[in-house]
């Protein structure tokens, strides 16, 4: 029996012995390891929540809503009238970002102009918010090919595919009034490592307090 098995088993006897010390090592970190693992339960992220002003209130906004609300990744949480009231919204927690479709959306492509659909997200929760800017921009462009064909035939022009809409992606910087959940993610791995260093130290200290740190040495070393 070499030196390591020794000590294995000297510190498996102990652990049948001290219930705290072994829930120190099991229960304990596996209560963690569970907690993580269940911030990815689902998987991919769906349903985010998509705070909307709406400044055109026409056929063409309405198009787009109902882009939004097929896509698998965004959720409409709320209409809002203003982007003050979307990003009061946001900072509350309510949404992770909002959209603000522009007066005259449908008839700024009729008339050769580019409306510019702005989207803006959440960068203190840079995945989450991330994931909502490309699903609320992949939900707009679906949306414009059938924009373009309804307001050009509306008013009686021919298609014209190089008539498009413009979005712009806009991080939100410090939008959260709380750093709660974002540093919550960080906050077991550090756990379960100090989790692991206070079990080494007490194992040591336990030896220092029975004297017998340098039987044990004797015994399970070289």
């Amino acid at each position: 029996m070499n030196a390591f098995e020794r000590a294995l088993r000297a510190e498996l006897r102990h652990l049948a012995r001290d219930r705290w010390d072994l829930a120190g090592l099991t229960l304990v970190p596996g209560v963690l390891l569970f907690l993580v693992a269940a911030m990815f339960w689902q998987g991919a992220m769906r349903h985010l929540p998509l705070v909307v002003v709406d400044d055109d209130r026409s056929v063409a906004s309405r198009t787009v809503l109902s882009a939004l609300e097929a896509s698998p990744m965004v959720e409409i949480a709320a209409i809002r009238a203003s982007e003050r009231e979307a990003v009061d919204a946001v900072r509350r927690g309510e949404a992770m970002g909002f959209v603000h479709l522009p007066r005259d959306l449908g008839a700024g492509i009729a008339r050769r102009r580019t409306p510019v659909v702005r989207i803006f997200y959440n960068a203190s929760f840079l995945s989450a918010g991330s994931q909502l800017a490309r699903g609320t921009e992949a939900a707009v462009k679906d949306a414009t090919g059938t924009l373009v064909t309804d307001q050009l035939s509306g008013h009686a022009l021919p298609p014209d595919p190089a008539r498009r809409l413009s979005i712009e992606v806009i991080p939100l910087t410090n939008a959260a009034n709380s750093f709660e959940w974002f540093l919550g993610t960080l906050l077991f791995p550090a756990v379960l490592h100090l989790v692991t260093a206070v079990t080494c130290a007490m194992a040591l200290g336990r030896e220092l307090n029975a004297r017998s740190l340098a039987r044990w040495a004797g015994a399970n070393g070289p």
